[in-house]
């Protein structure tokens, strides 16, 4: 039986939240509200708040002693601040969300946008889960500290990434 990484599981984990909010955020309109004091470049979607709250529920339900820093504000209990989020560099794991990269593309219904999923152990970054739904049906990429970075493509017709036991089946 193979014995797996503690950074494996916890991207194995990542990269199934990733993929099922990118997929939910994807079926739902988009509507593009600028953050109040940031600019043109800077807002947020239905998509961005969805996704966030997909991947903070996902990840806590399977590691409740994690932390989580997201790029939207969140009421999630297990949410740091974006101010001053210190506790993310001890202990962990502790996972970085981006639930929507290039909320501008998404917005208009573009290619190029993607869900990104950082893991922290100790203060160091450990992995990454990249999902960009948008692109080629779905691509995915996993990267994880001294063991490389794979892109996988989504396969329609079996419901999954290509590559093995990583994710399960999403509906």
């Amino acid at each position: 039986m193979a014995t797996h990484t503690a950074a494996y599981i916890f991207g194995k984990a990542a990269a199934n939240a990733a993929v099922k909010a990118g997929h939910a955020i994807r079926a739902i309109p988009r509507t593009f509200v600028e953050k109040a004091g940031e600019g043109h470049r800077s807002g947020a979607t239905e998509g961005d708040m969805k996704g966030q709250q997909i991947i903070l529920n996902d990840l806590s339900a399977q590691f409740p002693d994690a932390l989580f820093l997201g790029e939207e504000d969140s009421a999630h209990p297990r949410a740091l601040p974006k101010e001053n989020p210190v506790w993310l560099f001890s202990g962990g794991p502790h996972f970085v969300v981006d639930p929507t990269d290039s909320t501008t593309r998404y917005g208009n219904y573009m290619a190029g946008w993607s869900v990104g999923i950082g893991i922290m152990k100790g203060g160091e970054i450990t992995g990454s889960v990249i999902y960009a739904p948008a692109d080629n049906e779905g691509s995915l990429v996993v990267a994880e500290t001294s063991k490389g970075t794979h892109l996988y493509e989504w396969d329609e017709a079996r419901g999954r990434c290509h590559f093995g036991d990583v994710l399960r089946r999403i509906p």
